[in-house]
């Protein structure tokens, strides 16, 4: 008993779990030539309670990769000027800027077939059904965000890429699959060592 319910926990849990998939990433190829340091994190959104909750997290994240990192919140309130936020870089010595942003949402129905359920005859070779479910369709709703490293200085773009994730959960906890697809694509780009 006890170990069925451990599986069902575990169960439980991994169907709960989110993640997102880079769908597309792009890295300037000269980019290993350029020797950067640090970044200020800026999110784009229309909810700035959410937009600072994924930048503090975002900047956790950057910070654990030992990127020197700040967040827009602690720079600037309020509407995000492009201006504002490139002079405080150049006099802060933050040598990009990493900005992310909802792209958009897709939804697709999805049908789920019914399942059958088999019994097995007392006769040899026979076999009956004992139930069937009936099938039905669902709708999902995939999230879309983009992440793009510009340089502070030149403000032409060194990476970008695009990530999905399907809705779902605490909105609140939303962009941390996010926010692990892109490290671990900024690892993968050779952008964060």
């Amino acid at each position: 008993m006890k170990h069925l319910t451990f599986c069902l926990l575990i169960l439980f849990i991994t169907s709960c779990s989110t993640t997102a998939d880079i769908q597309r990433s792009w890295v300037s190829p000269d980019i290993k030539n350029k020797n950067l340091s640090g970044t200020i994190v800026v999110v784009v959104a229309e909810n700035d309670e959410m937009a600072i909750l994924y930048e503090k997290e975002l900047l956790k994240e950057l910070n654990k990769q030992g990127v020197r990192a700040e967040a827009r919140h602690n720079i600037i309130t309020g509407k995000v000027e492009n201006d504002e936020v490139i002079a405080y870089a150049q006099a802060n010595n933050f040598d990009t800027i990493l900005v992310s942003q909802y792209v958009g949402s897709d939804s697709q129905d999805i049908h789920v077939r019914g399942k059958l359920y088999l019994g097995a005859s007392r006769y040899p070779g026979r076999v009956y059904t004992i139930r069937q479910t009936p099938s039905y369709y669902t709708t999902s709703t995939y999230i879309m965000l983009v992440a793009t490293l510009y340089e502070t200085s030149s403000k032409e773009k060194l990476w970008d890429a695009v990530s999905t994730s399907q809705s779902g959960g605490m909105p609140e906890k939303l962009f941390l699959p996010f926010i692990e697809s892109f490290i671990t694509q900024l690892k993968k780009d050779l952008v964060v060592k």
